[in-house]
């Protein structure tokens, strides 16, 4: 997860701030709110429409912090319509609540609105020239160029003026963004055409290490991603966190452009990674992706740092096509986590019981118990997981194990007054006899439970 975190501030922000292209602003810390949580993961799935609804909502109860951030969405549009009028009103709220840097900003942009109202009144039958000096005065903002300001706007007449004009292309904003990097988090395709084939460089780096093929596999922006690689964009170049545009593209779910770039060479194998990308991908549950992965170096015997392989993470996930691939691939179906925990107990303790069955009918261990001795059985009768419960017992599991309490999977039935199940594991000759360390039987349970009906089944 931490290299999740630290993709997370890349790229996204410039698309949404053209006054602060970089992370700081849209996922801002200083409200840890449960709101400006789901704002975030919002904006990392690329649910602007989502995001902008929250900050909205935020916003009208007077947060700051949540105004100064719609500013920049409407100033951008994303997830709502352009407007700088109401990027301006919800900048200046900000600014009242004594919103430092909303106070900052809107400095910043008062300065530029002078200089572009004193061309304008200058040069009146001038477009170009107009459109020009208001870009270079608003860059001042960005610390970048006109052609920056302009890319990161999607203006793509105005980036064609200043092309022929012998821009420099790869001219980089105070965080090291380039025009191309700004039009592809932008989504200004017709931008980043005219950057590529006027020769700007694909393989900068900004200052986090990060380049044009990063924020483009990120975003899932297939089209960016031929387009780069056609220009000679290095797929394995790795920012300085060691993510690469790969990583990447497996990390946000974007599988057709992991899959192009591992078409074009990328491999499945990075040390750097906390979580293999092969583990990341069965938690998604992509079989294509997982069978691209392994074929191009991952090994399903990789796992992460808390032992768990891709089999193990496709069956807590419930993802039944990616579990029944891994088993075909080789996967073992009985291998722990560090704490003790198989694919089969995860499994069960998610209710997925279409996992289950696959991995009872390819022979699992159904009786391999966790470090406090629950069977898959009895986590499934926990979860009055009626399915699981009649998977498990038809593949021929222990009905009267115990675990380390001395209770058995009817006893934690009776406890927890599932019916079904408790009816299911006597009609399988489930022991009703049998006691807990406590000396209690199913029945006591039952009763001291509250659960009358159960009572009267032992009884009977």
């Amino acid at each position: 997860m931490a290299r999740r975190d630290s993709l997370q501030a890349l790229g996204l922000l410039a698309v949404l701030l053209l006054w602060l292209p970089e992370s700081d602003q849209l996922f801002a810390q200083e409200t840890p709110a449960v709101e400006m949580q789901q704002v975030n993961a919002a904006i990392r799935r690329r649910d602007y429409e989502s995001a902008a609804s929250l900050l909205q909502a935020l916003a009208e109860q007077g947060d700051a912090a949540a105004q100064y951030r719609l500013a920049a969405f409407y100033r951008v549009g994303r997830g709502v319509a352009r407007n700088d009028k109401t990027a301006r009103a919800w900048l200046q709220a900000a600014a009242r609540q004594n919103h430092v840097e909303a106070q900052k900003l809107l400095a910043k942009l008062r300065s530029a609105d002078a200089v572009g109202k004193t061309i304008i009144a200058t040069s009146k039958n001038q477009e170009p020239r107009v459109q020009i000096v208001r870009a270079t005065a608003l860059s001042n903002v960005t610390g970048g160029t006109a052609l920056t300001e302009a890319a990161n706007r999607g203006q793509t007449r105005l980036v064609n003026t200043l092309l022929k004009q012998t821009a420099d292309l790869n001219a980089q904003t105070s965080k090291g963004s380039t025009a191309l990097m700004l039009a592809i988090t932008g989504g200004h395709t017709d931008s980043m055409a005219l950057l590529i084939q006027a020769g700007a460089d694909v393989n900068i780096q900004d200052a986090n290490g990060a380049t044009a093929l990063s924020f483009a596999a990120e975003l899932g922006d297939i089209k960016s991603v031929k387009a780069l690689l056609g220009a000679g964009a290095n797929a394995e170049l790795a920012d300085k966190t060691g993510v690469r545009p790969l990583d990447r593209a497996v990390m946000a779910g974007h599988d057709d452009v992991a899959l192009y770039l591992i078409s074009a060479g990328s491999t499945a194998t990075n040390p750097t990674l906390a979580t293999p990308l092969l583990v990341i991908a069965a938690s998604q549950g992509s079989v294509p992706l997982i069978r691209g992965l392994l074929r191009s170096g991952g090994a399903v015997i990789q796992s992460d740092g808390k032992g768990r392989t891709a089999l193990w993470l496709a069956a807590a996930s419930g993802k039944a096509e990616a579990v029944q691939y891994l088993i075909q691939s080789g996967s073992d179906m009985n291998l722990p986590d560090l704490f003790g925990i198989t694919p089969l107990q995860t499994a069960a303790a998610g209710s997925h019981s279409d996992v289950v069955r696959i991995l009872a009918m390819a022979g699992v261990d159904v009786d391999k118990a966790s470090r406090k001795g629950n069977s898959p059985l009895i986590i499934a009768a926990q979860k009055a997981d009626v399915r699981s419960v009649l998977t498990l017992l038809r593949a021929g599991a222990d009905i009267n194990h115990r675990n380390s309490l001395g209770q058995s999977a009817l006893m934690l039935a009776a406890h927890a007054g599932h019916i079904g199940v408790a009816g299911i594991l006597l009609n399988h000759r489930a022991d009703p006899g049998l006691r807990n360390k406590k000396r209690e039987k199913a029945v006591d349970i039952a009763r001291a439970s509250g659960h009358q009906v159960v009572a009267r089944m032992l009884s009977d």
